[in-house]
């Protein structure tokens, strides 16, 4: 379980850095 939901955080951590990064991109 402990496995499991390490991995979602870090999914998560990843998906919302990708995001910040595209934002930045498209704005600059």
């Amino acid at each position: 379980v402990s496995q499991a939901s390490t991995r979602a955080v870090v999914i998560s951590c990843i998906s919302i850095l990708v995001c910040d990064y595209l934002v930045t991109q498209l704005l600059l």
